[in-house]
Parts: C-alpha cells; structure tokens; sequence
C-alpha cells in the first residue's frame, strides 16, 4: 500500500472531525495555490481542456479572472447560422475554476 492510501484509509476510518476540518483547510489552501499557479501558466487564446462529472471539454480561453475563467467550448454535432445565413459551428461558454483548466 502507498502513503496515500494509508492516508485516505485513515481519513475514511480513524480521522476525528478537528482532524478532518485540518485537512479541509490544507486542501482549500493547496487548491488556491494551484489556481494562482494556473493563472500565471495561462494566456487568453490557449486551447485549454477540463473535466466535469466525467465528461472531457476542450476549447479557447477568452478571458482569466481571479479565480476562474471563461472558456468557450465547440458542441459536437450543433450548429449555428451567421446573418449571411452561413453554417458555423455552434459554441458554448463555460466559467471554470482555475485549478481545474489544462493547457492543451
């Protein structure tokens, strides 16, 4: 067995609940430090990809906030019309954590 699964076996079996507020402060302050990470590693217009619920999303940047940013995101199969009546690909924003993104 590795440390870390000794850690989340003693976490889901041993672990008091100041225990357990102690280590929800240190992940809360370890996923803060990765986003601000992320925020000096990101640019607008970079291909980013993240997952939600199991679900791959890849797509463009737009905008980095201070603790999120918006990226816009190409739906499979869905599209959309310009007013010259052209078939474009259809596109969905999405405002994601920071910690979550992946250049790609």
């Amino acid at each position: 067995m590795t440390d870390f699964n000794l850690i989340l076996a003693f976490v889901a079996l041993e672990a008091t609940h100041e225990q357990l507020v102690a280590i929800s402060e240190v992940s809360k302050i370890r996923r803060e430090k990765l986003a601000k990470q992320a925020k000096y590693v990101l640019k607008a217009g970079q291909n980013v990809t993240f997952t939600h619920k199991g679900i791959n999303y890849s797509g463009v940047l737009k905008a980095i906030k201070t603790k999120k940013a918006t990226v816009e995101c190409t739906i499979p199969n869905s599209y959309a019309y310009t007013a010259k009546m052209q078939r474009v690909p259809a596109t969905t924003s999405y405002i994601v954590p920071l910690n979550m993104l992946k250049a790609a």
